[in-house]
């Protein structure tokens, strides 16, 4: 269910980024992707765990598509490049390392361990993000088709369940 709803809402996220401002849907996911981290590092059953794990990747599916954005919006053509070839490169960092330590976190403590190192460091990048970005940014009159978006999530779901 999670990677369905990443998959389909971050095509969404960008449009209702235009609309809503690119900063405050990346902030409020990445404040949903942490406080799902923590609701699931203290589930009570698989049930509570599987709904928080959604939470986190309605934020990731809003945060995630919108982090290049920004970053292309904030730098001038010359420096563009570099910046969004460090966002790659820290990426591919995160999903290479990743399991990894998430492994060593797992042999040492426990898989609840593993959501609370999610919940730390989101808690310390959102209080960064929070102080950094105060300014008003330009929104955009777009417009939302919801039938469209209906449509993408349960497509993806159709197509992924075959």
């Amino acid at each position: 269910m999670g990677s369905i709803m990443l998959s389909s809402l971050s095509l969404c996220s960008g449009r209702v980024g235009d609309l809503l401002g690119r900063r405050v849907i990346f902030k409020t996911g990445l404040t949903l992707y942490t406080a799902g981290a923590g609701l699931a590092a203290i589930s009570g059953s698989f049930a509570q765990l599987l709904a928080f794990r959604c939470v986190m990747a309605l934020g990731l599916a809003m945060a995630a598509p919108l982090a290049g954005a920004i970053i292309a919006s904030l730098h001038t053509d010359q420096s563009r490049g570099r910046a969004l070839g460090l966002l790659a490169a820290s990426i591919a960092l995160g999903r290479t390392t990743g399991p990894t330590i998430g492994g060593l976190i797992l042999q040492f403590w426990s898989w609840r361990a593993v959501f609370f190192a999610n919940c730390i460091f989101g808690i310390a990048i959102c209080l960064t993000l929070f102080f950094t970005f105060k300014e008003r940014e330009e929104r955009r009159a777009v417009s939302i088709d919801l039938f469209a978006v209906f449509s993408l999530v349960m497509g993806f779901l159709h197509f992924l369940s075959l």
